[in-house]
């Protein structure tokens, strides 16, 4: 995937990289906590973590461009990928979101996350059944069985295709999961 170069105190975004309407979808991606993948410790610098602040602070463009240096750095660390991943997914770059979770999926094959990540673009333009792939294959990997997320977005892609029963089925194991 193609990496754009970023300078070391280069002006890369305004700390203004917010998209406006975007709240709800960025609360459901943009966690650093659980990634739920194995994350690699090599060197990235400090673009990594400057990333994760930015993506903290919903600095959309600005996390992109940060996690975009630590990927350049080293190609081998599946968590600068997902949390760009996480970035583009709310700054609507689907294309890129996806190229970003399959760099994942190649280093990291077991990362429920980017499964999540990739349903979730492919859910937002319509590709219902590839995006019940993705969350299905989510939800399998979650050795807990508490993937609440998983389900929710499974069963909203279930409902959109008009599969009604799937979508309740879903609905309800969420519930049962967290009835909140």
């Amino acid at each position: 995937h193609a990496v754009e170069e970023v300078k070391e105190g280069e002006s890369v975004a305004s700390s203004d990289g917010s998209a406006s309407g975007n709240s709800r979808r960025s609360e459901s991606v943009t966690s650093t906590k659980s990634l739920g993948c194995g994350l690699e410790t090599a060197p990235s610098g400090d673009w990594y973590g400057f990333g994760v602040v930015a993506l903290e602070s919903r600095e959309w463009q600005l996390a992109a461009a940060r996690f975009t240096e630590a990927i350049r750095r080293n190609q081998h660390m599946s968590a600068s990928f997902l949390n760009r991943a996480k970035a583009n997914y709310v700054l609507l770059r689907y294309d890129q979101c996806i190229g970003d979770c399959e760099s994942v999926m190649e280093l990291d094959g077991n990362c429920k996350e980017a499964y999540l990540v990739r349903g979730l673009c492919r859910s937002n333009a319509g590709a219902y059944l590839e995006a019940i792939e993705d969350f299905t294959t989510a939800i399998s990997l979650d050795s807990s069985r508490m993937f609440k997320q998983g389900y929710v977005s499974r069963a909203f892609a279930y409902d959109m295709i008009t599969k009604f029963n799937n979508a309740l089925a879903d609905y309800e194991e969420a519930h049962r999961i967290d009835p909140d």
